[in-house]
């Protein structure tokens, strides 16, 4: 790794503690460190010695195949049992272990998480989740899709709303419905819930359980946690080479092509937030306020999307 890459990492750590200062409040700290149940998403490789705290739409399910791939777990492995059964079988969450062992990890191993920006994880989430039904795919329309139609739109709901939470039971869940043949599990369709919607929906629902759209500093408490490495979406192949070296895995080990876009800007700068009202986009930069100043600079919060 070169000295510019430790610079540019030591950058960002300080403007992650910049951040906290500014627009932690609310956010959990080491005077108000974060519930069990708060720290789901952050895992840990013992064999490893290392932390990492998943942020979907930011890269995630990439990070848990290269992951496993380190622990020498080499078998294709597809996107939907990597969360919900080779993820959980090779490491554990970070809620699970005690109070002495949780603060030996946090101590001694490498910790990182990687930041989107949250416009462009917003976007990826509505195209990824909202955009189309896919029937390997229930869970946000089921929510979402629902409501939206119902509050919104005043048309009857159409989507199931016996989706199970937990990823390994939603598997199962998607087996069975597929063995009914009914048309809404055999073919996918365009929902017909605009961005603007998703965006309404989100400003009405602050506190989500998606964790898709959940803010990064919700999922990885940075403001709790000192991280080693705070990756970006835009710089992954470099952040992800020096991470996989820095935790001694395989140097031959390569981090899976990205689907983003190869242009960072393009997304935020997307026409899809045209038809959002500043009021809303208001409440979005309000929710994500944290998250927005971890990215990018204090004059840039009210700039962007």
């Amino acid at each position: 790794m070169t000295d510019e890459w430790i610079r540019t990492i030591a950058f960002r750590k300080q403007r992650v503690k910049w951040a906290c200062q500014k627009h932690g409040t609310g956010a959990r700290s080491l005077k108000d460190p974060p519930l069990s149940e708060e720290k789901k998403y952050i895992w840990v490789s013992d064999a490893l010695q290392l932390v990492f705290c998943e942020v979907p739409k930011a890269a995630s399910t990439s990070w848990k195949k290269s992951i496993l791939q380190a622990l020498g777990v080499y078998r294709e492995i597809s996107s939907l049992n990597v969360h919900a059964f080779d993820f959980p079988k090779y490491l554990r969450r970070l809620d699970t272990y005690s109070t002495n062992e949780t603060e030996y990890r946090l101590k001694n191993y490498l910790k990182f998480f990687v930041l989107r920006h949250p416009a462009d994880r917003l976007v990826s989430a509505y195209r990824s989740k909202i955009e189309v039904w896919w029937p390997g795919k229930p869970r946000a329309l089921a929510t979402v899709g629902n409501y939206v139609r119902k509050h919104y739109q005043n048309l009857p709901e159409i989507y199931p709303t016996d989706v199970p939470f937990n990823d390994s039971e939603l598997v199962r869940y998607i087996e069975e419905k597929n063995k009914t043949g009914e048309e809404l599990w055999r073919n996918s369709h365009v929902s017909n819930v605009t961005f603007r919607d998703f965006i309404r929906y989100i400003g009405d629902h602050p506190v989500t359980t998606d964790k898709h759209w959940t803010p990064a500093s919700r999922l990885c408490h940075p403001c709790f946690i000192d991280y080693d490495v705070v990756a970006y979406a835009e710089t992954l192949t470099t952040d992800a080479a020096n991470i996989l070296q820095l935790i001694e895995a395989d140097t031959t080990l390569k981090f899976p092509d990205s689907n983003r876009q190869p242009c960072p800007q393009c997304l935020r700068t997307s026409k899809m937030f045209e038809p959002v009202s500043e009021e809303e986009m208001s409440r979005i930069r309000e929710i994500y306020e944290l998250d927005w100043a971890m990215r990018v600079g204090e004059t840039d919060i009210e700039k962007s999307p």
